[in-house]
């Protein structure tokens, strides 16, 4: 139940983090897409003299930072609302995997076994090339996984 309890709960919490990022990953893209060019005269700088120069200067830079950046960003927040779509979709995944494991369903167990494997591979790559120091944690918690789910699995 344990075990169940916990892929429920990563697959509720990651689920609602993924709604939130995707929710604010689409805001953000339809503003960057209705942002208003700039339609406003140059200074003359002949009345102005150095202001005006200045303002046209720090003009001209904000449109070719606003060509250079909204493009790329809008196709950054593209791919990051994806990837939000693909954790929402794991997210789903980790909660029915959950419910399988509540009900003793052999499908879900299976799959709980190779996620619990590839979280025990991948802690193992972090402990080796980070040093973190969550990475025994979650080795243990992916060891306990997979001794529960191979042995005491009923």
């Amino acid at each position: 139940m344990i075990i169940a309890l916990g892929f429920r709960l990563t697959g509720a919490l990651l689920g609602i983090a993924a709604v939130a990022a995707l929710i604010d990953f689409a805001d953000t893209a339809m503003t960057l897409r209705r942002l208003p060019a700039d339609t406003s005269a140059p200074v003359d700088v002949g009345t102005y003299g150095l202001a005006g120069l200045l303002h046209n200067g720090a003009r001209g830079a904000g449109k070719v930072l606003s060509a250079l950046l909204t493009g790329p960003g809008f196709w950054v927040v593209v791919i990051l609302a994806i990837a939000a779509v693909a954790a929402l979709l794991f997210a789903i995944l980790l909660y029915l995997v959950g419910r399988g494991i509540g009900h003793h369903a052999n499908w879900a167990r299976i799959i709980a076994i190779m996620m619990s494997i590839g979280l025990a591979t991948a802690s193992c790559a972090i402990l080796a090339a980070l040093r973190g120091d969550q990475a025994p944690v979650a080795i243990a918690l992916s060891l306990y996984t997979l001794w529960a789910l191979i042995w005491r699995f009923d």
